[in-house]
């Protein structure tokens, strides 16, 4: 390891280690990720807002660094989902029996897909119908809109499709599929299911109760149907994506948390730094921190954010910056939090079985162009390296930043009350998007440096705590 990543790996250590003590995270530091920017927590907004935010976190798996920029993918559901359809128990059948009960389950996964995709092509020509009907200009390859007449965009697809399903036309259209492929899809389901089962023996059984679970928290899954028994509130919640309700795969708040605690702590953390309370988080950073050995430091595998980017000064929307080289000079930060809070968070367990990803962890008898073949699965750089299993919420953090001959050093030099800035590494205040200095940050210049005191009043996710999936971990 450089010197340079040794320098960031001990300073995000010591922050690390601060926050993880605290009262309201007790989580080990081995297992938590810091955020290198303002990612605002919508937690005590609008409950869509909300939820919206905790189904991203739910759905992303992030890389093994130190560091998360905040850059969201939804992977984790689909992948839990195609890992579950791709598992089948090994068989005591002889070969030949094998053999034709794989034949058997090829032909009736051929008309599953063909119907499958017939329903696709439906969905495409309802899309093109309604460009036809909303759309003012459309894209040179005519797939998508650019300009959308008043009041409609691409997310007004969602009801407009919803309401086409209860249609007289799309049932006669699923009518004609099913003739096409002599059977409707619970039919065909049914069959391949009740062959595999033979081919496969009672644990399939299990394999695919948890898959028809799964499916029904997929929203595109046209084939779900609910009952009272059974509420879609169970497997998907309702967003907001560009003014239109949504539905989404449902993730929780786990461990009896709820939005309602949150608000709480919210207001007690802002009632506090209204009072001028000292905040429960302070930890200082220097040239002469002591490095932990990294090799019970995980995630810092792959952290490369050299300590010359520590501190980012004149930072753009363009990107363009100039960057203080901090181990030029004896300094001392002082970061501190008014208060932290970890938030569990899961996937639901209506449609999510750990117990299954324990089970099935060394499975390796997957199919020839499977997204799993020959692939890690596990640990670093594997298909389900981590997971968020939650979230390290902050209020107000500051910084204080002392530096040796300050009057004369390139930071005061460089760094102005006016200039446009962004802190990376320890702490981001400023705008979110890091472009500009933001009216929420106030400034105080001091003899030997300055100090920042983020006065937003918005909650940040400084940090994400993570699982690491049927893989060790340290400590």
């Amino acid at each position: 390891m450089s010197q340079a990543s040794q320098d960031q790996t001990k300073f995000w250590q010591a922050v690390i280690e601060a926050i993880a003590s605290q009262p309201g995270v007790k989580v080990s530091p081995y297992n938590i990720i810091m955020a290198s920017k303002a990612i605002a927590c919508n937690f005590a907004g609008h409950v869509h807002d909300a939820n919206a935010q905790l189904v991203d976190l739910g759905n992303t798996i992030p890389g093994w660094t130190l560091t998360w920029d905040g850059v969201i993918n939804d992977s984790f559901f689909g992948m839990y989902l195609s890992w579950l359809e791709e598992i089948h128990p090994a068989s005591k059948l002889d070969a030949k029996q094998q053999k034709d009960y794989k034949e058997q389950l090829d032909e009736i996964n051929k008309k599953i897909i063909g119907l499958t995709d017939g329903v696709d092509q439906i969905e495409k020509a309802q899309y093109k119908q309604f460009m036809k009907d909303y759309c003012l200009q459309t894209s040179s390859d005519n797939q998508s809109c650019q300009t959308w007449l008043p009041g409609y965009n691409a997310a007004k697809f969602v009801p407009y499709w919803e309401k086409y399903r209860t249609s007289r036309h799309y049932e006669e259209q699923i009518q004609s599929l099913n003739e096409e492929f002599g059977d409707n899809l619970d039919g065909l389901t049914d069959k391949y299911n009740a062959i595999a089962q033979k081919l496969y023996g009672p644990d399939y059984q299990q394999i695919r109760e948890n898959v028809a679970a799964a499916k029904k928290a997929d929203p595109k899954n046209y084939n779900n149907k609910f009952t009272k028994k059974d509420p879609r509130k169970n497997f998907q919640v309702q967003i907001e994506e560009d003014g239109v309700d949504v539905w989404a795969t449902r993730f929780r708040i786990e461990q009896g948390n709820t939005f309602k605690t949150f608000k709480k702590w919210l207001k007690t953390a802002k009632d506090a730094a209204n009072a001028g309370s000292d905040p429960d988080v302070e930890v200082e950073l220097s040239n002469s921190i002591d490095i932990t050995d990294s090799s019970s430091w995980q995630f810092s595998a792959q952290a490369a954010i050299p300590v010359e980017d520590f501190f980012m000064i004149g930072i753009s929307a363009s990107g363009s910056h100039s960057t203080l080289d901090v181990s030029k000079y004896d300094f001392k930060t002082t970061v501190t939090y008014q208060s932290v809070i970890n938030i569990p968070i899961g996937p639901m367990t209506t449609w999510y079985s750990s117990a299954l990803f324990s089970k099935y962890a060394s499975y390796k008898n997957w199919e020839q162009g499977s997204p799993f073949c020959d692939k890690t699965l596990w640990g670093p750089k594997g298909i389900f390296n981590l997971r968020i299993a939650g979230v390290i919420v902050g209020y107000q953090p500051s910084i204080k930043m002392e530096v040796s001959n300050w009057e004369h050093s390139e930071a005061h030099t460089t760094w102005s009350e006016k200039a446009d800035f962004s802190i990376l590494g320890i702490i981001h205040l400023g705008s979110e998007s890091a472009s500009g200095k933001s009216d929420y940050v106030e400034y105080k210049s001091t003899d030997t440096g300055f100090q920042l005191l983020d006065t937003s009043g918005v909650p940040k996710i400084i940090a994400l705590v993570m699982e690491t999936i049927n893989y060790p971990t340290p400590g």
